[in-house]
């Protein structure tokens, strides 16, 4: 058993993908007793290891969060912070005043005007870290770096939780992200899914051991 430490059903559902491929018979859930923390950390690292924080010493299985950036060139001005995905497409607004499918709407407004100002498309950096907090209160972390492109593109319908998806394609199967295959998608999330196999190995093994 894993815990994951978010609120975004999304994103447990992107890590029960993730470990299925890794091992089917790793089993995924919510952290129980889930804390929402402020993401005050100054990097992806930070903030990774901020949403693990408080279940420290709490439960007999591992617990995993992520942080992820969007990082352009520096000529891309209208992003003032990579880290901040969705502060940047907020504008100031309090996410907490806003139904999650405006939030949506913004973040896909947002990027899709900065692809619109820069031709049409630019490159981009998707980075990602991982964190797991152990039950004996030790953490590792992986990070990850995928490669895409950002487009100006007008799209019927798009996941108010992942609106980026459908505004990247993919170096990797030139493909936009929410258009893959389950193969294709496990293609453009190898990296992924191959850093989250070197957190847990041996390491998680032992701790079902203990457990069983």
């Amino acid at each position: 058993m894993i815990y994951v430490a978010t609120s975004n059903q999304s994103k447990i559902e992107n890590f029960c993908f993730f470990f299925s491929l890794i091992d089917p018979e790793i089993q995924v859930g919510l952290v129980p007793d889930y804390v929402e923390v402020d993401e005050t950390g100054t990097s992806l690292a930070e903030n990774s290891a901020l949403k693990v924080a408080p279940y420290k010493g709490k439960y007999e299985y591992p617990v995993i969060s992520n942080d992820s950036g969007l990082f352009f060139d520096t000529s891309v001005s209208e992003i003032q912070d990579p880290v901040k995905v969705k502060r940047n497409a907020l504008a100031g607004r309090d996410e907490k005043d806003l139904e999650q499918s405006e939030i949506g709407l913004l973040i896909f407004d947002f990027y899709r005007n900065v692809a619109r100002n820069h031709g049409g498309s630019v490159a981009c950096e998707m980075r990602d870290v991982f964190t797991v907090l152990w039950p004996e209160g030790t953490v590792t972390q992986e990070q990850t770096v995928r490669s895409y492109k950002l487009v100006d593109r007008d799209v019927d319908t798009f996941d108010i939780f992942h609106p980026l998806n459908s505004l990247r394609i993919s170096d990797r199967t030139g493909k936009f992200m929410d258009e893959m295959s389950e193969a294709e998608e496990e293609i453009d999330k190898r990296v992924m899914i191959d850093a989250l196999r070197r957190l847990i190995d041996k390491d998680f093994v032992v701790v079902e051991k203990d457990k069983a």
